[in-house]
This record gives structure tokens, sequence and C-alpha cells, in this order.
């Protein structure tokens, strides 16, 4: 329905295919010799603070096992120019060669650059245990620093609660990081919305810095966000960052039905997670968002982005990247702007958002 309804206003039909032929072609022309047609990066206030961070991030998670050094640098090169500063990373992506890299990356230009770590989970290797504990978060964030190459980490990012340490302990902790300049700002990453909102008014009864953000799946295609973080965000004052926007990499649209699987490509490799995504409902979702892309003349992948930024708590949408093209195409979704007739057709298509027995959501229209 809501793809026959785009239709109906002008745009032109498209297959998939040539969708993304048409985009790319046009992206990697642009990227490559001229980017004077992209407007400049917007900016938005991350949480309470007073710092503003541009509204596409990069993700790092990529870098130390799927791209080398010289080719992150390409990368980062290309946030520099594109005025992108957020450098999402964390202590555990690659065993730290994430982090190594973006040091390596932003030296000499580090003031240019928003740096974000993540602690709390086991490395793979084994050589880490995880944890919140204070001993170790400080451990953890002096290699951060060493790794990273630098004397602060602009925000720290909890990747989990530690039910085996007290929260006092840890917020104290990050409070003395803090003070001492190590870190700028803390936030969380997988947390329930009661943990976050509980971690929040302990840091605030104590005067502890306060989490200015929180990590999160968020996407067209998974929404639970929509249930009770994005109300508690708003209430709270705190930005929501979402990971795996493009639910990974479905909402590209080079996936398709009855075809051969891309070779390399994430969900190509990830068996589960692609019996996770490959369903009719998502896959119908995916054609009205193709046929607004189409409508655009912009890609899938792009529209996925503009859908997210158009959430008033979310700060930067945080995207991997493999070539700096797909950077510069995730970058340019900033100058997309969505119709009221265009969200309706996508709202008609995408999967419902989960729960809101609880609290009775039904009963809150203003909410």
């Amino acid at each position: 329905e809501g793809a026959r309804h785009l239709r109906n206003r002008g745009a032109s039909p498209r297959t998939e295919g040539d969708c993304r032929k048409l985009t790319a072609s046009r992206l990697s022309f642009r990227w490559s010799r001229d980017r004077s047609w992209m407007s400049p990066m917007k900016r938005r206030t991350l949480g309470r603070s007073d710092v503003e961070v541009s509204a596409i991030g990069l993700g790092t998670n990529n870098f130390g096992w799927r791209l080398d050094q010289a080719e992150a640098k390409k990368i980062i090169d290309l946030c520099h120019d594109l005025g992108i500063d957020f450098l999402d990373t964390a202590d555990i992506y690659g065993e730290g060669a994430s982090e190594e890299m973006v040091g390596r990356a932003v030296q000499g230009r580090r003031d240019d650059f928003f740096i974000a770590s993540k602690v709390g989970l086991p490395w793979e290797d084994g050589s880490r245990p995880g944890g919140l504990a204070g001993e170790y978060v400080t451990d953890s964030v002096e290699q951060s620093l060493e790794r990273l190459r630098t004397d602060h980490i602009d925000l720290l990012q909890l990747q989990r609660p530690d039910p085996a340490t007290p929260i006092e302990e840890t917020l104290e902790t990050l409070s003395g990081l803090v003070d001492e300049g190590k870190i700028r700002f803390v936030g969380c990453s997988n947390f329930m919305v009661w943990e976050m909102v509980e971690w929040l008014l302990q840091a605030r009864h104590n005067k502890w810095p306060e989490f200015v953000s929180i990590q999160a799946e968020y996407s067209m295609l998974v929404r639970d966000a929509e249930t009770e973080l994005l109300h508690a965000c708003d209430r709270f004052d705190i930005s929501l960052i979402p990971h795996r926007p493009l639910a990974q990499g479905f909402l590209t649209g080079k996936y398709q039905r009855d075809s051969d699987l891309p070779g390399g490509a994430r969900l190509t490799l990830q068996d589960k997670t692609r019996q996770l995504r490959f369903t009719d409902e998502n896959f119908k979702a995916l054609d009205v968002l193709v046929d607004v892309a189409a409508a655009k003349t912009c890609t899938p992948a792009q529209v996925a982005i503009a859908w997210l930024l158009d959430k008033e708590m979310v700060t930067s949408v945080i995207a991997g990247a493999s070539s700096p093209a797909q950077m510069a195409e995730n970058a340019a979704a900033t100058d997309i702007s969505l119709t009221g007739s265009e969200i309706e057709a996508l709202a008609v298509a995408l999967p419902g958002v989960p729960g809101g027995a609880v609290g009775a959501l039904h009963m809150r229209p203003n909410l």
C-alpha cells in the first residue's frame, strides 16, 4: 500500500537494483572528484552536555579484522574532510586493535575528533575478563588511552551492567577519572531503561557525572527503543546513539529474495542473523524503503539513516563503513528530509513496535 501511494505521487517505479546502481554510481563520482555538492555536516548536542557532535558517526568495529590500517586511515581522512568528528570504538574491538588504529589515524589532529570508547565486556582471547569493578575500569581506561595515543577519552561508555560490582563503586571511579581529565563524559550501552535510570539517579544523588548518552540497537527493523527508551531519554535529557542502524546491512538493499548472497557481506557470513533478518515481513518493508529511495534519488541506506535522524532524541547515528565511498554515502543522509507522506508510507510497511502493554501506552496519546 505504501509503495503504491508513493508511485501515485509521481515516483517512477524502479527495481531495487536500478536504485542501487544509480545512486552508487553517482556517490562514487561525487566522492572521488567533488565534495562541494554536500552540505556542511549537521551537528547535535550530546545529552545535557555543552558539546556538539556530528549527526553521523563512524563505527570502527571493522577495524583490525576486516580493514587494515591504511584502509582505516582513508576512511577517517574522509570523515575529517566531511566534518564527521564522532568516532566510536571499544576496547573489545579486535582486542584493542581498533583503538590502536584509530589512535594512529588521528595523530596530529586529535582535537578535531570526538572519540568515544567502551569498557566492560570480556575479550575473546581471555586476556581481559570484563566487568565494571573500579580497579578494572581504571586499568582499562589507562590501556585505552595508550592505544588511542591520547590523554583523554571524550566519551567512555559502559558496555553492559556488571551485577557483581556495586553501582556506587563504578560511578565513583568514573567521577575520579573525570576529575583527572582522563575522560570527559560518561554514557552507557545495552542497558535496560530501568538500569539506565537507576544509574543516573544514583549519580545525581552523589553528585557524580551522569550519563549523557546511551547506545542501543535501533533501526527500521528493530524498534524496541520506541516503547520506553526514547521517552526516558527525553525525560532525562540523554542522547540516544543508535547502533546497527542498517540492520547488519539488510536495509542497504543489497540482499534480495531468492538471489545469491553477496560475497563477504555480513549477513552472508552470519547464518543465525541472516535467518532473523530474512523474513517475509522484512522484505516487504524493504520493498517500500527501496521505492522511497528511488523517488528521492538516493540509496535505501540513506533513507534508513534519515529516518533515525528524524527522531528528536537521536544525536548521532553510528554506522560502520568498509570504504570511503560508503562513508560518503552515510554522510549524505543528513541532506535528506523525509516528507510526511513518505514517513506515513514507511510506517505502514515497517514491522510494528513491540510491547506497549506495560504503562498502557494506548491510553497516552500525547506520549
